[in-house]
């Protein structure tokens, strides 16, 4: 029989099982919320009389008076809900006096002793329903019998670490999409790979995904070397074995690998083999694993064909991220005040939502021992500030466990706007970076060594898309904006650029680092002797206006206006891109910044002949038209009468071009004309625009009296019927469907880490 005291399980892993019985036992299709306020409500399933409501009590060390508080403070909320079955489920045991008292206490809530289950209660129906026991692994892996076989295990038992990693990943896992796809590959393959970037959870999954297998009687065999596993296999039991992190001590050459090569294929020839009594796990950060698949027969054998699953942050939803973080705080060994501290600070949102969530850097917040010095009152911004700067995430790797030639192209994509793709030029420039760079630091450099290096960096590093390259996780990006300040490659990248628009990145970063990146003058000067000299190799389409304003900057800083000399010529004007919206804007740099460059007036009289041949020659919309002119609106000094002109002309085409939104249309179409309608007004001398705005006006003036007396209508009706009590209105999730999680709802569910008194 069953005997759990349900003290492995967390607030929200208890509610997840409670909800499972409940939907088992009473046969009905019980609808459990998502993170954010509940009112009072854990899980609500229907009957046939109407709506029933569950709620679970699970508070860390909670007293019978501690239940009973909590409960009578819920009450009114239960009330307004009206069910016609009300279900309190607790992890404490109950006498049948106590449950009697609870009903007396829950009056006039509808509510019976029986539907009130202890903790003997919820064991006899795990009794009644062993798939539910088994699917909640956090359940009965601590079990004495699991337990029993997990330590009778020679290889495993002399590694009391391990056991304690087990234990606590089982308490602090989440199951995510990555979860499902690891469950299908195991059984399917036999062999499975958890790889990816560090600290994203793969030592976690793979113990989970492991540790499944032990209620059947498998042995969960840990090993440190595929010799070890050989040694311990063995056709007459079961066994899972869980090889972490394999490549992370190997140095990463032919030499080395060829070693393990043979010893690897036999292992997975063998587990193969005994597809019924074995199974193998191993986990490696994706970049140390695709390095070696270059160097190795063995990983790289598609006959061997070892599925991996990669973990990624996308994997984590806001609502996996924030039970991750919930479990984290209630197995910790925080204080109660730093828990305090946090779910009362207003940063839950802030920190579940944040861009470097990593579970690693959870984790790593929630030990005590790595707070010294900081007191509770400080933890909730000491915990933001660490994600903002989770360098301590990437360094090790990218130092350590990359060459010069993977943290080179690392640094190239950093200057890379959004990785919109990889182009020749970009493949040239990392190319003559590196051979410059193993010319001065003398390591070798072989063809093909953009796709080779890009293969270690996916996964771990960097996502491809085709040919669209994004970084793993953003933190990366972080870590790397603060390593190129003392990074020595910046200047032989400068030397080799071929296009513009990574010339204008690395100039952008300089300026966004200031006084705190060293040696800017020396790299600024390589970009100019690289694209501002008539020799020029450097191409590519980027803003005119953007690069006159490098070109303007690097003139004035190095005192060489020769190269504003260069870019102000109408030949290098037409190798740039011409932002007709930019112009204004233009035209008052070349008026005050760059008056006295010679041949500037001559520059800007062809800019404005091109400005207005476009204005004529390009088809605004209502909505370009007024955004060129508040382009000129906000640079009123930078025009010209001719340009004015013209401005004026192109007002009057759109005015007469334009076509009115169908009465049907959304009102948010009207609003937006109206907007630029005034916008165009100012310009305008077609007194078409007046009646335009006139129709805009009136159909937005209908619309809102129409929306009026809706309005007058409810509350007349409000009046003559009198206020409906009505359940508010579920999506399938659970949550409100028309509010979304925010501070309050996140506060709402992490309070149930504090004492009930202290809510």
């Amino acid at each position: 029989m069953a005997d759990y005291d349900f003290s492995t399980l967390s607030p929200i892993d208890f509610e997840k099982l409670v909800n499972d019985l409940i939907q088992a036992n009473e046969g009905v299709r019980v609808q459990r919320f998502g993170v954010g306020r509940d009112g009072g409500v854990d899980g609500r399933f229907a009957v046939f009389e109407g709506n029933g409501i569950v709620q679970a009590k699970h508070y860390r060390a909670s007293s019978f008076s501690q239940l009973k508080a909590s409960l009578k403070k819920s009450k009114d909320q239960i009330l307004g809900h009206a069910p016609a079955r009300y279900i309190v489920c607790t992890s404490q045991s109950l006498s049948p006096e106590r449950k009697d008292e609870l009903v007396s206490e829950l009056l006039p809530v509808n509510i019976v002793a029986n539907d009130i289950w202890c903790r003997e209660d919820l064991n006899a129906l795990i009794d009644g329903h062993p798939e539910i026991e088994k699917s909640h692994i956090k359940l009965w892996l601590n079990s004495s019998g699991v337990l029993e076989r997990f330590l009778n295990n020679e290889t495993v038992s002399r590694s009391e670490a391990f056991l304690s990693e087990l234990q606590r990943a089982n308490a602090l896992f989440v199951a995510h999409e990555g979860y499902s796809r690891a469950q299908k590959v195991i059984d399917q393959q036999k062999v499975l790979i958890v790889a990816g970037p560090p600290g994203v959870g793969k030592t976690t999954l793979s113990l989970v995904v492991a540790a499944r297998y032990l209620e059947d009687d498998w042995e969960l065999v840990a090993v440190n070397s595929i010799n070890e596993a050989l040694k311990v296999f063995s056709t007459k039991r079961k066994q899972v074995f869980i090889f972490d992190d394999f490549l992370g001590a190997i140095k990463l050459d032919k030499d080395a690998l060829s070693k393990g090569d043979s010893d690897l294929r036999r292992f997975v020839e063998t587990v193969r083999r005994h597809s019924s009594t074995t199974r193998f796990i191993l986990t490696t950060r994706k970049y140390i694993y695709e390095e070696a698949r270059l160097a190795s027969e063995t990983l790289a054998d598609q006959a061997l064909q070892m599925s991996d699953v990669v973990l990624e942050l996308r994997t984590y939803t806001d609502r996996i991220k924030s039970e991750i973080l919930y479990n984290h705080l209630f197995f910790s060994d925080l204080s109660e005040d730093y828990v305090s501290a946090l779910v009362r600070s207003g940063l839950l949102s802030k920190i579940i939502g944040h861009k470097n969530y990593m579970p690693r850097i959870i984790e790593w917040l929630t030990e005590e021992f790595r707070l010294s010095g900081c007191v509770a009152e400080d933890y909730p911004n000491h915990f933001l500030a660490t994600l903002d700067r989770p360098d301590q995430i990437w360094h090790h790797a990218v130092q350590e466990h990359l060459d010069q030639k993977a943290r080179t192209l690392l640094r190239c994509l950093f200057f890379v706007p959004d990785f919109t793709g990889i182009d020749r030029s970009f493949v040239d420039w990392f190319d003559e970076s590196i051979n410059l760079l193993a010319q001065r630091l003398n390591f070798s450099v072989s063809e093909r060594e953009l796709g080779r290096t890009l293969r270690v960096l996916e996964g771990s590093f960097v996502e491809v898309f085709g040919r669209r390259i994004t970084f793993v996780n953003p933190s990366l990006r972080d870590y790397l904006n603060a390593d190129l300040r003392h990074s020595t490659t910046l200047g032989p990248l400068a030397e080799c650029v071929q296009n513009r628009s990574q010339v204008l990145w690395m100039w952008r970063f300089m300026k966004s680092e200031g006084e705190r990146f060293g040696g800017a003058d020396v790299v600024l000067r390589k970009l100019a002797e690289r694209c501002l000299v008539p020799s020029s190799c450097v191409s590519g389409h980027v803003s005119l206006y953007d690069f006159l304003s490098f070109a303007h900057e690097v003139a004035t800083r190095l005192k060489k206006r020769a190269y504003c000399d260069l870019v102000a010529t109408e030949a290098f004007a037409n190798s740039l891109d011409l932002d007709i919206y930019e112009m204004p804007k233009l035209f008052i740099e070349l008026d005050i910044d760059l008056y006295e460059l010679p041949d500037v007036q001559a520059f800007r009289e062809y800019l404005s002949k091109r400005f207005i041949s476009e204005l004529s020659q390009t088809d605004f919309d209502a909505e370009s038209g007024s955004a060129m002119l508040q382009s000129a609106d906000e640079h009123p000094d930078s025009l010209q009468d001719d340009e004015r002109e013209a401005l004026r002309d192109m007002a009057n085409t759109v005015i007469s071009r334009i076509s009115m939104p169908d009465y049907g249309d959304d009102e948010s179409d009207w609003s937006n004309l109206e907007e630029q309608l005034e916008v165009l007004e100012q310009w305008a001398t077609d007194p078409q625009v007046r009646y335009l705005k006139s129709q805009v006006d009136d159909y937005l003036g209908e619309l809102q009296h129409a929306r009026q007396a809706e309005e007058d209508q409810a509350e007349e009706e409000y009046r003559l019927y009198g206020a409906r009590q009505r359940a508010p209105s579920y999506d399938l999730s659970g949550r409100p469907s028309q509010s979304a999680t925010g501070e309050q709802e996140y506060r709402a569910v992490f309070e149930s880490l504090l004492p009930p008194e202290d809510k």
